[in-house]
């Protein structure tokens, strides 16, 4: 059977019913008109309702440590009776009024219960990027953002891992250690904060939680701007799980299974674990990543569990595609369970998407729903979804129940994009030029990013990606480029050879590009199974297929905003410690510009390196 006679696999995606307003000045608001249900106001109303309903069903798991195989789990009751013992021990710390709990670590059972923990006590939590934090003179400085948000205490996997960047701090904040403590420091042990008795302390404190307070501080992942501690409410939070199971279909449903490796200091993977306890689903806790030898670990992952609903970044997928077509038993189990995959932060190659779904089609007999979810941390990440089988990308969607859209008009038949609705943050901690700045007199947020509609004359085709408002910019001649658009179109034509890319050309005269490969894809399509990274680098063959991709390209999108001149094969990958790549592993371009110069500067001279290709030659040195 083929992909384009095939049926897809059934959901409960809800209705597109949407109410429009078209106003005098051409702004439209758009909303569902399905009303959000919210059944709880705190997750640890959650947490005590499936403690309850389903007190010995496994809800967390991960990874066996020290050599050992298998996947230590704990159910919910378990888990309720830990998050009630460690509140007792965070309440005895007796932090200051509006003090924080700082979590520096990777994701973990223990992370995920100290947070609820810290909720349930009232104390905000603040999820940190160990990747940035765990390493001293990170341009991302770690005390400038535990008094931002105004931490009194920390927890860490390993204090003695963690030593480097703990010195930096004040040696009277307690610290909390899962593994170890460090010589001549009081830290505290996780284990034993977890075995104290409890009383009717925590029953008052669960009593006393507060819907509208501060409950989590979550830094913005930096990929428009500077990153800001964006205040989240338990009413937030509730709200934008409950309206994300709502547009799936998935509010009743307890059999929601899902490996997962996006951070938790990011909204996204915190949404996702906290969407498995709303719904009493179960979450593997994934210790890959889609970079490099990191995947290797998801693929292994892959091998024990059949997801439901699998989500990553676009890259990732690049990466999964290739592991499934070569695994048929990896294969079979991935798709065996399968209700549908996402993806978020860029646009998904539809190369990649055709093979995944003959994938599907192969070992299901039907299609799997791609779905794109648009929102921020801001947003909770709630705000647009495409809620329906469609096998076009670039799409995010229309209005979730709970959200309202506004669409400023721009240009080009393109609009900005607002959003209001019980997940947006209440505005940034101790910022408030920045929060006037954000809103508008309605409640609405500014995003930063432009849509248009995929059909102004039948809504029910939502909105696709226009690009970010920050990556445009102008060549020498005043030509705008609309950076995001683009790197979706050519990530269409590069992958799956190619891994990222960065957009280059600010000020110049033309648009230039600097690239990563794929290297495993680069060796199986080019027939190279034997050279190293560096000889595929150097390989005239490598060169040659992309610049023809790129003539390609070239020949559908001749003008200068869209025309690629030149480009060059990065060597290293980009840097997590020094921002090349945000929380949710997207490459940040500004930042690769700004640490690269000399690579950038290279794309424009006049004498051409050996190590720039020029796509338009055609017996040129660089791409004979």
């Amino acid at each position: 059977m083929d992909i384009e006679s095939a049926a897809f696999r059934a959901t409960n995606f809800i209705e597109r019913d949407i109410e429009i307003d078209r106003q005098v000045d051409g702004t439209i608001v758009m909303k569902s008109r399905i009303p959000l249900r919210m059944r709880e106001t705190s997750l640890l109303a959650y947490l005590r309702v499936q403690a309850c309903n389903k007190p010995a069903s496994p809800w967390l798991h991960q990874r066996k440590k020290g050599g050992e195989s298998g996947w230590r789990s704990i159910n919910f009751g378990d888990a309720l009776d830990s998050v009630n013992r460690l509140t007792k021990s965070l309440l005895d710390l007796n932090l200051s009024p509006g003090q924080s709990l700082a979590i520096i670590s990777e994701n973990s059972i223990e992370h995920a219960l100290i947070s609820l923990a810290s909720m349930q006590a009232s104390i905000p939590v603040v999820p940190m990027s160990s990747v940035f934090y765990l390493k001293a003179g990170t341009p991302n400085n770690l005390v400038e953002r535990l008094v931002a948000a105004n931490v009194g205490a920390i927890f860490v996997e390993s204090s003695v891992e963690s030593s480097l960047a703990l010195s930096q701090i004040d040696p009277a904040i307690p610290v909390i250690s899962v593994d170890g403590q460090r010589p001549g420091c009081n830290d505290l042990l996780y284990a034993e904060l977890a075995r104290v008795s409890y009383g009717e302390e925590v029953e008052h404190a669960f009593r006393s939680i507060d819907p509208d307070a501060p409950t989590r501080f979550m830094f913005t992942s930096g990929s428009t701007g500077s990153p800001k501690p964006a205040i989240h409410t338990q009413r937030n939070i509730v709200a934008a799980i409950e309206s994300n199971l709502m547009t799936n279909g998935f509010q009743q449903d307890g059999n929601v299974v899902r490996l997962d490796w996006m951070p938790w200091n990011h909204v996204v993977g915190t949404s996702v674990l906290g969407i498995t306890l709303v719904s009493g689903g179960a979450f593997y806790i994934d210790e890959g990543r889609p970079v490099g030898d990191l995947f290797k670990k998801t693929i292994e992952n892959l091998k024990d569990v059949s997801p439901t609903v699998y989500f990553s970044m676009p890259a990732g997928y690049v990466m999964l595609v290739d592991a499934l077509e070569a695994d048929e038993a990896l294969g079979r189990n991935f798709f065996k369970n399968l209700k549908y995959m996402s993806f978020s932060g860029a646009s998904l190659p539809d190369d990649v998407a055709r093979r995944m779904q003959i994938l599907a089609v192969r070992f299901t007999g039907f299609k799997i729903p791609f779905t794109c979810g648009y929102g921020s941390t801001e947003t909770g990440p709630g705000g647009m979804m495409v809620y329906w089988p469609s096998v076009r990308a670039g799409l995010i969607g229309l209005p979730q129940p709970g959200y309202d859209i506004k669409l400023i008009p721009i240009e080009d038949g393109r609009y900005a994009i607002w959003i209001k609705g019980l997940g947006v943050t209440p505005g940034y901690l101790g910022m408030p030029e920045l929060n006037d700045e954000m809103f508008d007199a309605e409640g609405f947020i500014k995003m930063g990013d432009a849509a248009s509609f995929v059909d102004p004359n039948v809504i029910d085709e939502g909105l696709a990606f226009a690009g970010r408002l920050s990556e445009q910019f102008k060549l020498q001649t005043g030509t705008f480029v609309l950076g995001s658009s683009l790197h979706g179109k050519l990530m269409d034509r590069l992958a799956p050879v190619v891994q990222d890319l960065v957009i280059c050309g600010a000020d110049r005269a033309y648009v230039a590009i600097l690239i990563w490969l794929n290297f495993e894809a680069a060796r199986s399509l080019l027939a190279l199974p034997a050279a190293s990274d560096e000889e595929l680098i150097q390989n005239p063959a490598v060169s040659i297929h992309i610049s023809s991709l790129l003539r390609e390209h070239n020949r559908f999108n001749p003008g200068s905003s869209t025309r690629i001149e030149r480009f060059h094969i990065l060597r290293d990958g980009p840097s997590f410690e020094n921002g090349e790549v945000n929380d949710k592993k997207t490459i940040n371009s500004n930042a690769v510009q700004r640490l690269r110069p000399s690579i950038v500067e290279m794309l424009y001279e006049n004498e051409i390196s050996s190590e720039v290709h020029v796509v338009n030659n055609i017996k040129g040195k660089n791409d004979a």
